[in-house]
């Protein structure tokens, strides 16, 4: 972190923090806060316990002090309008978050208390107990005088007196504000005032009446001017600027940028953004080398290019040449500002067809299955009396035969009542009408998704005869993450599991799941009346397998290398993708597109760099054939089972005998 001298244009170097695990490039990782004298810089750094702990740094010494013990993770300081207090966050519970990484930290949201430093010794606590006793007489004459100078004081161009921090037993001088543990945003610069986001809402704590006011209903961020007079923010997609003291007006101090519109040159705007790709690149990918590339070369090949370039698609195929010289995965492009044709929102039925007597007949309906609530099935839902094997003979009044695309009589009905007509006949006489309301094709997705699992599961089920837990994870976030809960939890009786990860589509380290599946039966709990239970409470204790592919990467790569480093069982199928260095967030470019530059790769503990471009290989290799697929069979699947009832077989349960009721007295 720097500061620049405005007048001599020194730059002075305050502070690194190389012992901080940043990986998101768009963030400030020091938080930094001036004084109002502008002698102090308060910010965060990161201590070799890897807690961020509160600094202060004096521009006339040069030096720095640690002002927080490290034994809570602290955030957000800010000094208040008048220099006594240093506002700033603190939280003992973030643990397993402070990595941003691991499925670990799904679920244990940290919750961080506002605190207060008393910057001077002789500085008064802002809640410090008042007498109740009415001020009478002289004293009552010298509170009025006080207000008569105040005023004319404030006549007066306001004069920034230097601000008193005295560090002697400053740990002591603490306090704590009244309001509910969560995750803020600060802002001290308001006079009388402490501004704060707490999720969405923006509110104020007024540090003269000690009271918690609510500004800012379902805000998206804010900013406070720099005299502190003046609040930013953003509602609804619009923004606002306002007093900042006081709650705002609905619709007030919004501004007008609905007619702004600017000039741009696309030749010099992609130049810019070429410029500015190949130095993010440079600056943010995770090794110094590039993998090998000279990359002042690697410009000067591409550049040339650019007279060339006529579109914002070419500038995009352009900067995708230049990236993959790096030769990594992670290493993508989202393209900024150019025409875009808007998406066509065709509603699906959750089914499949065939075609019959030149008709569209419906092979196959998909369901929800059981408990899933955000699900929609259109031919399945109560009340629509429609069954496979019938044909659709018409979508809202248009007569539909084989010789149409079925899709296209179903454009712009995503989620409105449509009315088609079935039969049993592959003809219009005798249909009957059925309104139904057809979903989005992601919807569909998630449909067919569902029934593929629940197909495995039941297949699973039968060819072991009930022993093999089935569980699959179509990632390694959120989805993933919700998935195995589902699905592991509901199956504590099985004596086998099999992980299913192909199509893994990566999100987080499951290292969630791996210690789940690496505990081991510690000991019983007898009870008088029903079954014992165990330590740990949950788990299979049995053979355990992973089916892997070639289209899983990423955390999808990350998980079967752990299952094997564990040694938790045999990895059966493909060599996943091989795609491991990490990727965060990243500036927007010029013209509001972005690229990814991979920062954060993965290396063994004998120094290896490990995965990337290589995957992860099966300890059984099996193919999975587009004609067995059609066929109805799922080789990778049907082999698994088969070594996990092998190795059942031999495989050392411990047993959980309930033993005899001790006799305990003498």
């Amino acid at each position: 972190m720097y500061y620049v001298d405005i007048d001599s244009k020194k730059v002075t170097k305050v502070d690194d923090d190389v012992l901080g695990s940043h990986t998101n490039r768009t963030g400030n990782y020091f938080e930094p806060s001036w004084s109002p004298d502008s002698k102090w810089i308060s910010y965060i750094k990161t201590l070799p316990n890897t807690v961020s702990a509160v600094f202060m740094y004096n521009l006339d010494t040069k030096q720095s002090q640690q002002i927080t013990d490290g034994m809570s993770e602290t955030h957000q300081p800010t000094f208040s309008r008048d220099g006594k207090y240093l506002f700033f966050t603190a939280s003992t519970n973030t643990g397993l978050t402070n990595s941003g990484l691991h499925m670990s930290a799904y679920e244990r949201s940290p919750n961080y208390t506002i605190y207060a430093f008393i910057l001077a010794k002789d500085t008064p606590s802002p809640f410090k107990l008042e007498s109740d006793e009415e001020v009478v007489g002289k004293d009552k004459e010298k509170e009025e005088e006080k207000k008569k100078e105040e005023k004319e004081d404030k006549k007066e161009e306001p004069k920034v007196k230097n601000i008193k921090v005295e560090f002697d037993q400053i740990s002591n001088r603490i306090v704590a504000l009244p309001l509910p543990a969560g995750y803020y945003k600060l802002d001290g610069r308001v006079e009388d005032m402490l501004l704060y986001q707490r999720g969405r809402t923006i509110g104020g704590y007024d540090l003269k009446k000690l009271e918690d006011k609510v500004f800012v209903e379902g805000a998206g961020g804010f900013e406070v001017s720099a005299d502190g007079k003046k609040l930013m923010y953003s509602l609804g997609g619009s923004y606002f600027i306002v007093n900042s003291n006081q709650k705002p007006i609905p619709d007030n101090g919004k501004l007008k940028i609905d007619n702004v519109k600017q000039l741009v040159d696309p030749a010099a705007e992609w130049k810019q953004v070429f410029n500015e790709v190949w130095a993010m690149e440079k600056e943010y990918f995770y090794v110094e080398n590039m993998h090998g590339a000279d990359w002042n070369a690697v410009k000067r090949k591409y550049e040339k290019f650019l007279p060339y370039v006529n579109h914002r698609s070419d500038l995009s195929y352009l900067l995708n040449e230049m990236m993959g010289e790096m030769v990594v995965g992670h290493s993508y492009i989202y393209p900024g500002d150019q025409p875009r044709t808007p998406s066509v929102n065709v509603g699906m039925l959750g089914a499949d067809y065939k075609i019959t007597d030149n008709r569209y007949q419906i092979s196959k309906i998909y369901t929800r299955m059981e408990w899933n609530p955000d699900l929609q099935a259109p031919l399945a839902e109560p009340g629509i009396e429609v069954s496979e094997g019938m044909f659709i003979v018409s979508v809202n009044g248009v007569e539909l035969t084989a010789d149409m695309n079925i899709y296209s009589l179903f454009n712009q009905t995503a989620g409105k009542q449509t009315v088609i007509m079935v039969n049993s006949k592959p003809s219009l006489v005798g249909a009957k009408e059925v309104v139904v309301k057809p979903i989005p094709f992601s919807d569909e997705v998630n449909l067919r998704q569902t029934e593929w699992v629940e197909r495995n599961r039941k297949r699973t089920d039968e060819l072991s005869k009930g022993q093999i837990a089935y569980v699959y994870m179509p990632n390694t976030g959120s989805e993933g993450y919700t998935s195995f809960n589902r699905y592991y939890f509901a199956q504590m009786d099985k004596k086998a599991l099999l992980l299913d990860e192909r199509n893994n589509g990566g999100g987080s380290v499951a290292d969630y799941v791996i210690d789940l599946l690496s505990r081991d039966l510690i000991a019983g709990w007898g009870i008088r009346d029903g079954k014992s239970f165990t330590t740990p409470g949950n788990g299979i204790y049995g053979p355990k397998a992973m089916i892997i592919n070639e289209n899983a990467g990423s955390g999808g790569d990350m998980m079967p290398y752990m299952f094997r480093h564990k040694g938790l069982g045999k990895l059966v199928g493909r060599t996943t993708m091989g795609i491991l260095v990490g990727i965060s967030g990243y500036p927007i470019l010029l013209d509001g597109g972005r690229v990814t530059s991979p920062n954060f790769g993965i290396f063994d503990l004998k120094g290896n760099y490990i995965i990337e471009n290589e995957g992860v290989a099966p300890d059984v290799f099996v193919e999975q054939t587009p004609k067995e697929v059609l066929q109805g069979r799922d080789p990778q699947l049907e082999k698994t089972i088969q070594i996990l009832l092998e190795e059942m077989k031999t495989y050392p349960y411990q047993q959980m005998r309930k033993p005899a009721d001790p006799v305990r007295v003498n």
